[in-house]
């Protein structure tokens, strides 16, 4: 038997703009990839190896004396690598407790210590460095002040803890590992004078024991200092562009400052070599032209100051957008004019209408089966860019329901209908009769007579009888009472074709609440409060959705007529004043005449 196994994979795919290779770009490699702070770092360094001859052409020192400069020592700053120096660290770390071998131990625990002491050598050049430039300038340095403020309160001791450490494992009653690390070298403001050995791992005789004591407090002291670089690193750039408008710069650095700015130039001149040398190939030897560029479009928000009830923006008004990387201003147009007020969406909705197909006499027809809506929350439009948590998303023109479970469907039955009031609607008690006359277009009356005939082609069964079966429970039909809306569950309607009239007859017992104005206390609803309503809403589970039907109406005029039977409490009045309804009384009065 042969098996035919089929594999669907998916993927989002790529855009245009993420198709091609990024070793192609023009930036991914440079002949002279040398950053403007590389440059100085590698002249200060280069000026320790040169030989400086007084003028007996004797040597007298090197050439760094004349690279001490706040610019240059915030260039090392910038070309520090944390992260380097944190693996490098872990890994001896990691060596120092893996090897059982007394020797590999040893050897991955100096390198510990000295990696640690690297760095702390670098802090104390810094400060000493930034201290004599402080006093030159004869103006306190920012960078000088974060240096010694990371001395004072953090690496002074981590730097102090080390030496006691280092102390410990020199000792005889500790590992005897000589590490020959001068903190000699480090000015007082460390505080290391003075500093006894730490002899808290000499507690455990287990030499296994000792040496994890000892890497835990290395990883400790030297997170200290990891943290400390990390953030004078990112401070850094800062303090240079600072820096670099000062004029307390030493002449000479000014002067070699203003070269490097210079040879920026030259340096961007032969890093376009392959940009160059590829755009006359593709302009001069393939003659292609460039894709002329696309307006940029955005779309802004706008919010007029308080008080101000509007305002107006014209077609082709500027909106300046910052600068590109020329320095040139951003510019965006308007495409339209428009008219900015106070309006502002308090809710988004969305409707599907759904439909289906029947066949009259071989021409399809088009039925509506249901209009189903959805609620969107406007904080699903709104999402802050910083949250992680994706919203949910919606069909943005709805979709159909059918085949979905309760927890599957996305939307639900729409509310669908009219309203009708009037003040002949005021009926306080008794038994009240209530008739609607819904009169329509002789088109719009015809076209429904048409879909009804076509309905009933389809059912194959009579119109009167199709008719009854569907406005029998057409609509859900409320009224506002006192006590909220009532629910009007018998009612019927019928039909006066030479009228163009579809007529709504129904009665309120006598026991039911009386019929007053809306309320929005009581009711709930967005309708006028100075009238009774009647609420006629299209009910999704009727024989045929009835808006197939009432969909093609054009209405015209609507009369009501009201009866009241029963009616206790009456207010009668005539021209001498109130009559009470429970004696006889003379309805124009003890003597009649005209007017009365």
């Amino acid at each position: 038997m042969n098996t035919e196994k089929k594999t669907t994979k998916s993927f989002n795919g790529t855009s245009q703009d993420g198709r091609p290779l990024k070793a192609l770009d023009f930036e991914y490699v440079k002949i002279d990839e040398r950053s403007f702070e590389d440059l100085l770092v590698f002249a200060s360094g280069f000026s320790r190896l040169i030989n400086y001859y007084n003028l007996s052409n004797k040597v007298e020192g090197d050439w760094s004396d004349f690279l001490n400069d706040e610019t240059v020592i915030l260039a090392s700053m910038i070309d520090s690598d944390p992260g380097k120096i944190e693996i490098d660290f872990k890994k001896y770390l990691y060596k120092a407790d893996l090897f059982n071998r007394p020797e590999k131990k040893i050897f991955y625990l100096k390198k510990c210590f000295s990696e640690i002491y690297s760095i702390s050598l670098r802090f104390q050049y810094w400060f000493q460095k930034l201290k004599a430039i402080e006093s030159f300038t004869l103006s306190e340095s920012n960078v000088k002040q974060e240096v010694e403020n990371a001395i004072v309160s953090k690496l002074g001791d981590a730097l102090g803890r080390l030496k006691s450490l280092s102390l410990s494992i020199e000792s005889e009653a500790g590992l005897n590992i000589p590490l020959q690390l001068d903190f000699n070298r480090f000015e007082p403001i460390w505080l290391l004078n003075g500093l006894k050995a730490n002899n808290k791992f000499i507690e455990t005789t287990d030499v296994k024991n000792r040496f994890s004591i000892v890497t835990s407090e290395l990883e400790t002291i030297f997170q200290a200092f990891y943290e400390t670089l990390l953030y004078l690193k990112m401070k850094a750039s800062d303090y240079m562009t600072q820096s670099l408008q000062k004029d307390n710069h030493y002449p000479e650095v000014a002067l070699f400052l203003a070269f490097l700015k210079l040879f920026k130039i030259a340096q961007g001149d032969i890093n376009n070599i392959s940009k160059r040398h590829l755009e006359f190939y593709y302009a001069q030897v393939l003659k292609q032209e460039p894709i002329k560029a696309k307006t940029d479009k955005l779309y802004l928000t706008f919010q007029p100051y308080d008080g101000i009830p509007f305002a107006d923006i014209k077609k082709e008004t500027e909106f300046l957008a910052g600068e590109d990387e020329a320095g040139n201003d951003i510019l965006y147009l308007a495409d339209e004019d428009l008219q900015v007020n106070r309006a502002r969406i308090e809710k988004v909705r969305n409707v599907f209408i759904d439909k289906s197909k029947i066949n009259v006499r071989g021409t399809e027809k088009t039925i509506y089966t249901k209009i189903l809506s959805l609620d969107i929350p406007m904080n699903n439009l709104t999402r802050n860019p910083d949250e992680k948590i994706k919203p949910n998303t919606y069909a943005t023109f709805g979709e159909n329901q059918e085949g979905k479970g309760l927890f599957e469907k996305t939307m639900d039955n729409a509310q669908m209908g009219f309203v009708v009031n009037s003040p002949v609607l005021f009926m306080k008690e008794g038994h009240r009769e209530i008739s609607i006359s819904l009169r329509f277009s002789i088109e719009s009356y015809q076209a429904f007579l048409k879909v009804l005939e076509d309905l009933s082609y389809s059912e194959k069964t009579k119109e009167d009888e199709l008719f009854v079966k569907i406005f029998l429970e057409a609509f859900n039909i409320q009224i506002t009472a006192e006590t909220g809306w009532l629910t009007i569950s018998r009612y019927v309607i019928f039909r006066e074709n030479e009228l163009n009239t579809l007529k709504v007859e129904f009665d309120i017992d006598s026991s039911e609440a009386s019929i007053v104005a809306f309320s929005k206390e009581i009711h709930k609803g967005y309708f006028s409060e100075s009238l009774p309503l009647i609420r006629f809403d299209l009910n999704c589970d009727s024989y045929i959705y009835p808006y197939t039907l009432l969909n093609q109406l054009i209405l015209d005029e609507i009369s009501i007529e009201t009866k009241v039977s029963g009616v206790k409490n009456l207010s009668l009045y005539n021209n001498i004043g109130q009559l009470s309804p429970d004696s006889p009384f003379y309805p124009f009065g003890p003597i009649t005449h005209v007017g009365s």
